[in-house]
């Protein structure tokens, strides 16, 4: 019972731009870096250049390309506007919901960005019941997994995702403890059909850069500590969890939460080689880090992001950046309070 039944056609994917005066300016800017230049900045990929697996040669026309592309797969901030009973509160909960599972199943983080990436290309597309919602997020998950990961978790692992009963999740199925058995929601049979429907809306074009594609770049190119690398997928995670981030293009989250997470450990913004490398300048970062300081006020002390929150809690695994980001959301909504009286 595929759920394409209901499907409305949105929003069209643009193609990639080869019209110099349609490119994004980041694009344009990083075109003209040239990296045989002398200058004083660090050539982040010499360093690289014995280490396979980084592909040295030509990662800058990996990313290059990534630039061009990523304005094809943008949704805009507003992709939930065909949706009838399935709102942007909604979603918050689910995507922290599949975060809970990503956790769970112990799967790479291009996985979670992967799923989010799906999951809101054919919510964009076609109209969920909310009553289907868990069973459409597990199935980009398991969609995500396939492409990223080189071992997943069985089918079976998914289907008791979807049947077990998490008492402040906004929809539990109510075939729990049925005798019969579950219902078709939370079915391998239902798994396999909506995954289908899934790959089928979305013609297969699954090969949309996520946030995490330019982060880890810009990561590696601002040579951060793991402690600040943490802070930065952070704060990309809490800001997968609302629509308004999506009015930026991926590489420009990323730019923004490389920035936000600099500017949390005392560090200079931004910098030539970051410039150089990913085609942003300090300023462009600017309206990006606005917008994920509200997402920080609203999400880092706030329960309907527990799980992501209680993932970065841990300090052997990711120095327990959450309850550090929480603090300084106190203290800045604390100063606030006392500004304002």
């Amino acid at each position: 019972m595929p759920l394409d039944d209901e499907s409305q056609s949105v929003h069209t994917f643009e193609q990639p731009v080869d019209n110099v005066e349609e490119m994004p300016q980041a694009l344009i800017n990083f075109r003209h870096a040239n990296p045989d230049k002398e200058t004083d900045i660090l050539d982040i990929d010499l360093i690289d250049k014995d280490d396979i697996q980084a592909c040295a040669e030509y990662v800058r026309e990996i990313y290059e390309y990534l630039l061009q592309s990523e304005g094809k797969y943008m949704l805009g901030s507003d992709f939930l506007s065909n949706q009838i009973d399935f709102d942007a509160e909604d979603r918050t909960l689910l995507v922290d919901w599949i975060s809970r599972c990503h956790t769970r199943f112990n799967l790479a983080n291009e996985s979670f960005f992967h799923c989010i990436a799906i999951f809101d290309s054919y919510l964009s597309r076609v109209v969920v019941p909310k009553a289907s919602n868990r069973l459409v997020g597990i199935c980009c998950l398991f969609i995500a997994a396939k492409y990223e990961q080189s071992y997943i978790p069985s089918l079976r692992h998914f289907v008791e995702a979807l049947t077990q009963v998490d008492p402040e999740f906004l929809v539990n199925c109510k075939c729990e403890g049925n005798r019969s058995g579950p219902c078709y929601r939370c079915s391998r049979e239902a798994i396999i059909d909506t995954e289908e429907s899934i790959l089928h809306t979305l013609d297969f074009q699954l090969a949309m850069p996520t946030i995490l594609t330019f982060l880890r770049r810009y990561a590696r190119i601002s040579e951060m500590k793991n402690r600040d690398r943490y802070i930065a997928f952070y704060i990309s995670e809490l800001s997968c969890l609302t629509t308004s981030i999506f009015k930026f293009k991926p590489s420009e989250i990323a730019a923004g939460c490389i920035a936000m997470s600099r500017r949390l450990t005392r560090k200079p913004t931004w910098d030539e080689t970051l410039e150089k490398y990913s085609g942003y300048t300090e300023s462009d970062t600017k309206k990006v880090m606005a917008e994920i300081s509200t997402i920080m006020k609203k999400y880092a002390c706030n329960p309907k992001a527990r799980y992501i929150r209680r993932k970065y809690s841990q300090e052997d695994r990711f120095y327990g950046v959450s309850l550090m980001i929480e603090t300084v959301v106190t203290q800045a909504l604390t100063l606030n309070t006392k500004e304002a009286k």
